[in-house]
């Protein structure tokens, strides 16, 4: 119960804009990963669970269909799935109509997972480092949790060989 009550606080103060620490590559993912606790997952209606990812490596894509680079992102998706190996993929958007599900096909036949966070999306991307508010945004978290590198553009296979080799592969 007190699990769940700190999940609850963190996503509330994340989405008031409260709780907004800067990205220093020392956080552990499971408590950044806890601020997403409750949101559904956007192709199965599921809830998500900060606790499934202990272990291991998460990489943490925020997309928004609204935006080329990310559009981009998503067609070549196919070879961000390849280079991350069996690594999870949490793609976050703000929205799920028929243009997102049409851009995140690729994505979704890749095995991400597909988060829909509307509410505070652009407070979640300053919670994760990422300020400004650009996407597409990614952050790669390692076994450990901590969060070890995050990438401001499109992800693409060398960005990723880039990330694995300041995470450790």
């Amino acid at each position: 119960m007190f699990k769940k009550l700190k999940s609850v606080l963190a996503l509330v103060l994340v989405a008031f804009g409260i709780l907004a620490p800067s990205f220093s590559g020392a956080q552990e993912a499971a408590p950044m990963l806890a601020a997403f606790n409750g949101a559904t997952y956007a192709d199965n209606g599921k809830t998500f669970s900060a606790n499934q990812f202990a272990g291991k490596k998460v990489l943490v894509m925020f997309w928004k269909s609204d935006c080329p680079p990310c559009l981009v992102e998503m067609s070549g998706f196919e070879n961000i799935r390849k280079a991350a190996g069996a690594m999870p993929i949490i793609v976050v958007t703000p929205t799920w109509g028929k243009k997102e599900q049409y851009f995140l096909q690729k994505p979704i036949k890749n095995s991400a997972l597909i988060l829909k966070y509307k509410t505070g999306f652009n407070n979640a991307l300053e919670y994760f480092g990422d300020p400004e508010g650009g996407v597409p945004y990614s952050v790669m978290f390692n076994e450990k949790g901590i969060g070890c590198i995050s990438n401001l553009g499109p992800v693409n296979a060398k960005v990723m060989k880039d990330m694995f080799n300041e995470c450790g592969k």
